[in-house]
Order: C-alpha cells, then structure tokens, then sequence
C-alpha cells in the first residue's frame, strides 16, 4: 500500500521547523495540494497530538501523528518530513526529526499502512539511514528502498 499511496512530492527534507505544529502543517500540506486530506485535517491532526501527546511518538526522534478518516481524508495518504534540526515535542521533553503523517481511509487501511512503516523503520540500520538523508531525494530513495520490508 505504501508503494502506491507514498508519493515524491509528500516527502519533504527542511533545515528545521520552529515547532511541531509548524511541522504538522508542512507535513500535511502536500496531501491537501494532492487533494488527498481536506484542510481541516491538520485542524484533526493538531488536536489529537494535543491530546494524546507522547503516543505519537514511535522511536526516538519518530513520530507519527494521524487523525480519524471522517475528519477530512478522502484517499489513503502518507507524507514524511525530515528536518536537519531537531524540534520539540511535548513540552520540549521529546526532541524529533522525523514526522509521519498518514491518513487512512478506514481501520483496515490504518492497520495496513502501520505495518508497512512499521516494515520500513524495522531495525536501527533503517532508520539510522532514513535520519542520514541529507537531501529530500535521497530520503525518498532511502525510504522507497526499505518500503515493503517484512516486519519479523
């Protein structure tokens, strides 16, 4: 699923981001320009981080924010930012870089999309090679190299 719905122009590489919600926006902004989420997911989005916090929080440095199908997805969607700089999560306790967001149509779309990003950041040597992207090819090249991997 990952290898149809990941697309080049939802994956971003920046030098740094001055919060997590600025990184929300930018993360999710090319699943609106695909028409893919309406605005109001990073609306959704802001809240549950809001809300749930550090359960968005996947690996150090990882997170992996998401809001429910009915609040504005209209296809399943995936967007990745990486930034050079750390940010701040959480009250500045979790410092992250990289930001996933997915948007999934429904429950059996989530767990599919979890497992394969699951799949993907499977061991240190993925994600420590996904981190080391220093240009947005190179993350898209490095991620498309590790989508698909089976989760042991």
């Amino acid at each position: 699923m990952l290898d149809d719905i990941l697309t080049q122009e939802s994956v971003q590489y920046i030098e740094c981001v001055e919060s997590w919600k600025e990184a929300v926006v930018i993360c999710v902004q090319p699943l609106i320009d695909q028409g893919k989420v309406d605005c109001e997911y990073i609306s959704a989005v802001n809240r549950n981080i809001e809300r749930y916090g550090s359960n968005f929080v996947i690996y150090p440095y990882i997170i992996l924010p998401h809001a429910r199908p009915e609040q504005g997805v209209k296809e399943n969607a995936v967007s990745i930012l990486l930034t050079k700089t750390p940010f701040h999560f959480d009250d500045n306790k979790t410092p992250v870089r990289l930001v996933i967001v997915m948007a999934p149509m429904d429950s059996k779309s989530h767990l599919q999309i979890l497992k394969e990003i699951s799949g993907m950041l499977y061991d240190r040597n993925s994600i420590q090679s996904i981190m080391e992207s220093k240009s947005k090819g190179q993350l898209y090249q490095r991620i498309r190299e590790r989508i698909g991997k089976e989760v042991k």
